[in-house]
């Protein structure tokens, strides 16, 4: 699933015809888990707090997933080693997100906004993925976040996420020219919600 930045500068269909298919159309989403695509562009959504539309709405989703395990996925990163980090308007649009996330059990998140990848350790009990390596030029890597394990900022790929009904995961970054798989490996489901 794209995370944002994905065609620049024209989001035509011809664009993506020609540009982005040509290079990530053979990558199409998994079936699987409960997935939640989320935006963190709050002002456009009439917030992002628990108390707004999109914050009751996943967290009334999230308690009455039967879902064994669930992926979040919104633009913005908590937590990133690239251009933003530290950025306090980053921050603010992801921070409500995570949170609720997190209180309902969620295992994995998935982000774009900085034009990197990277794969943190578990943070809260979540394994976030900053995948933010198709659109426009890359960003800098500056130093590693806290539980950040891996990181690029020279390569364009995409995440791989094979979703298993057994409460496992697969990862595969791969390089979306030359087919290399530059991070992979395997988890399962750890992160409970609040109060189970």
């Amino acid at each position: 699933m794209p995370l944002g930045d994905i065609q620049y500068e024209d989001g035509a269909l011809e664009k993506f015809d020609t540009v982005y298919d040509k290079w990530f159309g053979m990558f199409r989403p998994v079936d699987g888990w409960r997935v939640f695509l989320l935006d963190s562009n709050c002002e456009f959504v009439g917030g992002c707090g628990p108390d707004s539309a999109q914050g009751k709405w996943l967290a009334n989703e999230l308690e009455r997933s039967k879902e064994k395990c669930s992926i979040a996925a919104w633009h913005h990163p908590l937590h990133t080693s690239g251009k933003y980090n530290g950025d306090e308007a980053t921050i603010e649009r992801a921070q409500t997100l995570w949170d609720l996330s997190d209180a309902g059990g969620v295992d994995v998140v998935l982000n774009g906004h900085d034009h990197i990848y990277e794969r943190f350790a578990p943070i809260d009990g979540m394994t976030q993925f900053v995948v933010g390596s198709g659109g426009k030029a890359p960003y800098n890597l500056g130093s590693p976040a806290p539980m950040s394990q891996v990181r690029f900022d020279d390569r364009v790929g995409v995440l791989r996420l094979t979703l298993s009904s057994d409460g496992t995961y697969d990862y595969a970054f791969i390089d979306s020219s030359t087919y290399e798989v530059l991070d992979a490996g395997s988890q399962g489901c750890k992160n409970a919600p609040a109060g189970a």
